[in-house]
């Protein structure tokens, strides 16, 4: 079971005395927040610095250099956090499975569950619509973190993709893309103030987001696919 990773929203003004490393990690919340909430291009640095607590306007050019900077550092610490959750969760399925092979769904909750702990205060998946905003706004990977922080991560891929053989290299990357999308659209529209379906929890509903994101992994490729990929020659 994982449970959920608190980030809490610095107090306004709170910043305004405190050491440089107190000012970044409320600029990066704050961030993460706002980002989340309307975009990428949708808040001002200036705004943001305000809304942090900061006296400084330019706080956002000190501490990370520009917009692109500061959406990459909230990614860094998110993607760290992530990575020490995602090898716990990994050690433990490779405990209960004893020697033996991990299955496609137990991959798949490694790779997504971490994901859906970061919550802030009031419960909102503000990670999760942020790292969407990224993946719009800049592409999943610009920065090239995920080879860099997330070796949990490249461990359940690599397990992930021997389950899937029967997709090709650009097949798996564009399945794993959508998959990504869908689970981070779903688990935002949990947040408190949106709309949910009744008769199901927060539990029931994880389950059945993970049940489908097996389910579009492990599709079959359509046919028109598969036969152009039986006329690609072989890769030694």
């Amino acid at each position: 079971m994982i449970s959920p990773v608190h980030t809490p929203r610095p107090k306004p003004g709170a910043a305004s005395t405190a050491i440089p490393s107190a000012a970044r990690q409320a600029l990066l919340v704050t961030a993460e927040r706002m980002f989340a909430e309307r975009g990428i291009e949708g808040v001002s640095m200036r705004e943001l610095a305000r809304a942090a607590g900061q006296g400084n306007n330019y706080a956002v050019q000190h501490h990370f250099g520009d917009r692109a900077g500061l959406a990459k550092a909230v990614l860094e610490m998110r993607m760290t956090e992530l990575n020490v959750i995602r090898a716990e969760f990994l050690r433990e399925a490779k405990d209960r499975a004893r020697g033996r092979e991990l299955d496609l769904r137990t991959l798949v909750e490694a790779t997504y569950l971490p994901m859906a702990a970061v919550v802030d205060e009031a419960g909102r998946h503000n990670f999760a619509r942020f790292r969407a905003h990224v993946s719009i706004h800049f592409g999943p990977d610009p920065w090239g973190l995920i080879g860099k922080l997330a070796s949990a991560g490249n461990e359940v891929q690599a397990l992930m993709r021997r389950k899937l053989s029967h997709l090709s290299a650009e097949d798996y990357v564009g399945r794993l893309d959508l998959v990504t999308t869908f689970f981070l659209a779903a688990i935002a529209s949990r947040d408190p103030g949106r709309a949910t379906r009744s008769g199901i929890d927060d539990a029931g509903f994880l389950n059945e987001v993970i049940t489908l994101c097996v389910a579009c992994l492990e599709a079959p490729r359509p046919e028109h696919q598969a036969a152009a990929s039986s006329a690609e020659p072989a890769i030694s």
